[in-house]
This record gives C-alpha cells, structure tokens and sequence, in this order.
C-alpha cells in the first residue's frame, strides 16, 4: 500500500521548516522511527521519523527548500506482514527467475547453464550493481543560527 508521507505538526505557532539534509532517497528500506529528513524551524533543528516501515518510491522536498505543515514530503510503499513474514517487493535479479517458485528455484532447468559458468563479462551486462546508500552524517551539536551562518558562509560544521 502506498502511503503518502506529510509533514506532521512541530509545535505550537510553528507553520513552516525549512530542510536542513534529506537522509533517504528513492529506493531505499526504511525501518519504522528511522529519520527520514532534518528541519530547521525558528527555535530548532528537528529529525523527522519514519512513521512506519517500507521503501521510499519518491523524495518530493529538496535540501534548503521552505516546508509548510501539511506539505507532502515522500511516498513510501509501506510493508506489510502476514503471518510474521515480510512481503515486501524487492528486486529481481538475472540470476532469479520472475515466475519460479522456491521448489522450482531448486531445480535446474534442462539445458540452462549455471550462472557461475558464464563468462563474467554476460553476468556483469545482466545484473545491475546498487551501491549502498551513503552513511547519514552524524548531527552536529550547533544550533539553527549558527547552522544558517554556516551554510551562508559556505562552512562545514563537522
């Protein structure tokens, strides 16, 4: 189920944010409560949690663009559990057939050639490699003025 993701409400008298660092993108496995986005109010700098589990199938804000409450912030495909397992889409490969079974993928296919056969350039041309994402930066402690006076000043506050 596709769940559109908005921002919720920061506090009392606080209408808009603006985005300090998007932590996920398109894609990506997110957890239930993992930080999706970091806003800076007036008073602040917030992280903004997952409200549930999923994968992100759009980012729809910017790092320094003005968010109003309300705003649509991401698209997350949301997991879902039956009987204790994920049922989650994930991508296939070209080593995984789309229609096999689990008994089927056991069994060879008379006539098909083992994967590890191949030469490696054919396995290279068929499998898509995915980087892995890039590790969050960890927060640094400075508060939303001097973080502003950073960013105009083009200083990296790590």
């Amino acid at each position: 189920m596709v769940t559109e993701f908005k921002l919720p409400e920061l506090g009392e008298n606080i209408e808009e944010a603006e985005v300090i660092q998007v932590l996920v993108s398109e894609g990506e496995r997110v957890k239930q409560d993992q930080p999706l986005l970091e806003l800076e109010t007036e008073k602040a700098t917030v992280e903004v949690p997952s409200p549930l589990e999923g994968i992100i199938k759009a980012v729809h804000v910017r790092e320094g663009e003005k968010v109003k409450v309300g705003q649509l912030l991401l698209t997350l495909e949301e997991q879902i559990k039956a009987g204790g397992a994920e049922t989650i889409p994930r991508p296939t490969t070209a080593a995984e057939p789309l229609s096999a079974s689990p008994e089927q993928a056991d069994e060879a296919s008379p006539g098909a050639e083992p994967l590890a056969a191949k030469e490696p350039e054919e396995v290279a041309e068929k499998e898509a490699v995915i980087p892995p994402p890039a590790p969050p930066r960890p927060l640094i402690p400075a508060g939303p003025s001097v973080r502003r006076l950073a960013r105009e000043l083009g200083v990296d506050l790590s």
